[in-house]
């Protein structure tokens, strides 16, 4: 694979631009179209002595080869062309009768398929209306407990402030509130 090493100089031998031109676009041609082939023999087929004849000319050489050769180069021609496959049965058309069955078949099996999208879709909502559901029984359990919580203790703070009021005098004003230095 020697050949891919080359940059794409094919033409770089010739002094006529314009060839040198086309020839290293088909080199770059056969390399996108046969990467694993090298590029000078498709050059060389396209650019040979054959590379002007069509289908038309290479037809004609055949036809005159073989009246040259006789019948041995009948079997070397391209063979005809084989006549087309034979057209699939005819399959008769559905009734006005039957058209409207397979519409009504398919309608029924549409309001199935939605039905059950729609049960789905129930299904899910209701899943989620019954986790809020929870979710707001749990907030409301968690504020009662807190309530009754801060309850409990707004009642100790209270009975500690008129235990102290009793105690020390009623200035208006909690031990706790006063700076320390007071307290001595």
């Amino acid at each position: 694979m020697r050949y891919k090493n080359k940059l794409h100089l094919l033409g770089s031998h010739t002094t006529d631009l314009a060839e040198a031109i086309r020839y290293r676009l088909l080199a770059e041609k056969a390399i996108a179209l046969f990467p694993d082939k090298n590029p000078q023999d498709y050059v060389a087929a396209r650019t040979g002595p054959a590379a002007g004849a069509g289908k038309k000319r290479k037809r004609a050489d055949a036809d005159r080869a073989e009246g040259a050769a006789g019948g041995a180069a009948a079997a070397t021609a391209s063979p005809l062309p084989r006549a087309p496959p034979p057209p699939p049965p005819a399959v008769p058309s559905p009734s006005l009768a039957e058209q409207l069955a397979a519409a009504q078949e398919m309608l029924a099996t549409e309001r199935k398929a939605r039905r059950v999208e729609l049960r789905a879709v129930m299904a899910a909502r209701e899943r989620e209306a019954e986790a809020r559901r929870v979710e707001a029984e749990r907030l409301r359990a968690r504020h009662a407990a807190d309530e009754d919580r801060l309850r409990t203790r707004l009642a100790a703070v209270e009975r500690e402030a008129a235990a102290l009021r009793a105690v020390g005098g009623d200035d208006g004003q909690c031990a706790r509130s006063r700076p320390y230095y007071w307290q001595r």
